[in-house]
């Protein structure tokens, strides 16, 4: 049976293991609630949550796949590159998150039990790995081991 891990990335580039599951679905929900945890439930204001969040997940959408594969981030790779690993009939593989081959949301909490995503200063989402709003943010991910 395949387990995932589930990791954390803080702002100084240490990976931190979370949890282990068989379970990929409760590593994504734990991953959320820890966003959640973190930039929602706390003492700021609605708009200052808005301008002060400090960790993320990335949701990865696939583009032109089949309804059942599913795609979730999973850190950078022994090249310091973006990996996915990608789960389609019970094969999975690792991937870059191109935005050919997925579309990229960046997950900040339930806010006011909505799903909150990141934007820029002109109220964009971000839709890019690249984006330097991410900068020294903590990212969640998930790693598939064995």
């Amino acid at each position: 049976m395949t387990k995932y891990q589930l990791w954390s990335r803080d702002e100084y580039g240490q990976g931190s293991i979370l949890d282990t599951s068989e379970d990929l679905q409760s590593m994504i929900k734990k991953a959320k609630d820890l966003v959640t945890d973190a930039n929602v439930n706390n003492a700021l204001t609605v708009e200052e949550k808005k301008r002060n969040w400090v960790s993320y997940y990335v949701e990865l959408e696939p583009i032109k796949a089949a309804k059942t594969t599913q795609i979730v981030y999973a850190g950078k790779s022994t090249q310091n590159k973006d990996a996915a690993l990608k789960i389609s009939k019970g094969k999975q593989e690792i991937i870059a998150p191109d935005s050919d081959v997925c579309k990229t949301r960046i997950f900040l909490g339930k806010l006011d039990k909505e799903d909150w995503y990141a934007a820029d200063y002109r109220r964009n989402e971000i839709d890019s790995l690249k984006n330097a709003d991410l900068v020294g943010k903590t990212v969640y991910y998930i790693k598939k081991i064995g």
